[in-house]
């Protein structure tokens, strides 16, 4: 999802999520997940946040579209071993949300993200097939330590 920034001169930059990630053998040094965060940060006003395990890095900056309260990422199953970060918009994820629930599923927001991370838990790499929508993400598994 887009969005005008009525504050630049002529309203002409579209503001829109930013995410980043980093797979590594050995330890980077903190600054570097700060920098790497705030070369992003036009990309997205709302929020920033992020997610560290092990030699995994998720990042984010937001714009608050969907559930504005409840959206903060990285999001998570029941379980916390899925990590999903994402922009963009799953088209399909008030459906999915209910079929989640109806197979036992506890979703905490409202998120076209986080009905991302219980279908991948369900579908494992075929997880796309079932989402309608434009979008970047990335998933860390702690489980197999995959990131998707």
């Amino acid at each position: 999802m887009e969005r005008r920034n009525e504050e630049c001169p002529g309203g002409e930059t579209t503001l829109m999520c930013g995410i980043i990630g980093s797979w590594t053998q050995r330890p980077l040094d903190p600054d570097c997940y700060t920098r790497s965060l705030r070369a992003i940060a036009h990309r997205g006003p709302d929020d920033e946040s992020s997610y560290r395990d092990g030699p995994v890095f998720l990042g984010t900056r937001r714009l608050a579209v969907i559930d504005l309260d409840g959206g903060r990422q990285p999001v998570f199953n029941e379980d916390r071993s899925c990590a999903v970060v994402m922009n963009g918009e799953i088209y399909n994820y008030a459906e999915l949300g209910t079929e989640l629930r109806r197979g036992g599923h506890r979703l905490a927001t409202k998120t076209d993200t986080e009905v991302v991370a219980h279908v991948y838990e369900d579908n494992g790499l075929t997880f796309p097939r079932a989402l309608r929508g434009m979008f970047a993400l990335a998933i860390w598994d702690r489980r197999p330590r995959r990131l998707v």
